[in-house]
């Protein structure tokens, strides 16, 4: 198992091919990608940071990685609650690489300072509305119990 922080879109930290080697090179090591790949406006208003930032994404495409959507409020705190951005992060996601491949995360206790516990549980139910009920218990809890045991 492991867990990766790559870092901010495009800097020297973002190996995306670098992870796609180790998973292809490793099938039995499971890897989750932290944080959803740090998407924020910016990178979506530029289409080459948004497009290293999908191939990030993709990762979820191979059978040993997922993504987890930890932290994205801190990236998004010019907005407020409830993050519309990061909803839409996180729809984009789940439509690439479907709700078997992402799973909820809080990066507690940094996201404190931003939001409450039963804050972070009520933006994650309505970040993940547009699943149906089964899809929905797999992402807030069901991928997690799965590959963490």
């Amino acid at each position: 198992m492991g867990v990766l922080d790559l870092g901010a879109v495009a800097s020297r930290s973002y190996q995306t091919d670098a992870v796609h080697v180790i998973a292809n090179k490793h099938p039995n090591l499971r890897i989750i990608v932290a944080h959803l790949g740090q998407p924020n406006p910016m990178v979506e208003t530029d289409p080459e940071l948004w497009e290293i930032w999908l191939k990030q994404i993709d990762l979820g495409k191979l059978n040993n990685a997922w993504l987890d959507n930890a932290a994205l409020p801190a990236y998004l705190s010019n907005e407020g609650y409830p993050y519309p951005s990061a909803a839409r992060y996180i729809r984009i996601a789940i439509e690439r690489i479907g709700p078997n491949k992402v799973m909820w995360g809080t990066d507690i206790p940094g996201l404190f300072s931003h939001l409450t516990y039963l804050q972070l549980v009520n933006l994650a139910k309505h970040h993940t509305k547009f699943l149906n009920q089964e899809e929905q218990a797999m992402v807030l809890g069901g991928n997690a119990i799965e590959i963490y045991d």
